[in-house]
C-alpha cells in the first residue's frame, strides 16, 4: 500500500521530491557516519587507523541508508552522493576522533553540514550540465 502512495505522489512532483529526498539522505549519511565513527573509533588509536576505520564505517553507514531507501530513489541517485559523503566524512571524522576527541554534537554537526554541502554542489553541477528537470504532462 505504501508503495502505491509513494509512486502516486512522486509522479506528480518527482523532481522536487527527489531533491528533497537527496538532502534527507545526505543528512542521514552524515549522521550515521558520525554515529558509527563515534561508537567504534577510539581516541587512543593512531590517526591512520582512525582514518581507515572511518572510511569503512562510512561505507557501512552508506549501506544502511542505501538498503533502507532504495525503493524511493534509484541506486545511482543514492550511490553518487552517498559514497562521496560517507567515505569523506568517515575519514575526516575518524582522524578527528583520534587527534582531537570531538564531542558527539561537533562530530554530528560537521558530518551533517559536510553532507549537505556535497549534495548542494552535486545538484549545482547537475544543473550546469543539463539544467533543471521539468516533467510535462
Amino acid at each position: 500500500m505504501l508503495d502505491g502512495i509513494l509512486v502516486t505522489a512522486m509522479e506528480k512532483n518527482l523532481p522536487l521530491l527527489l531533491k528533497i529526498f537527496d538532502y534527507i539522505a545526505a543528512v542521514l549519511y552524515g549522521l550515521l557516519t558520525a554515529l558509527f565513527s563515534a561508537l567504534v573509533v577510539s581516541p587512543d588509536w593512531p590517526m591512520p587507523f582512525g582514518m581507515v576505520a572511518g572510511i569503512f564505517l562510512g561505507t557501512a553507514a552508506f549501506a544502511v541508508v542505501f538498503i533502507a531507501s532504495r525503493k524511493v530513489a534509484g541506486g545511482f541517485e543514492l550511490l553518487m552522493s552517498g559514497m562521496i559523503i560517507c567515505m569523506s566524512t568517515g575519514m575526516i571524522g575518524g582522524m578527528w576522533i583520534t587527534g582531537g576527541n570531538p564531542s558527539a554534537f561537533e562530530l554530528s554537526a560537521f558530518s551533517i553540514l559536510a553532507g549537505l554541502y556535497v549534495q548542494f554542489h552535486l545538484h549545482m553541477y547537475d544543473n550546469s550540465l543539463h539544467g533543471e528537470t521539468v516533467i510535462k504532462d
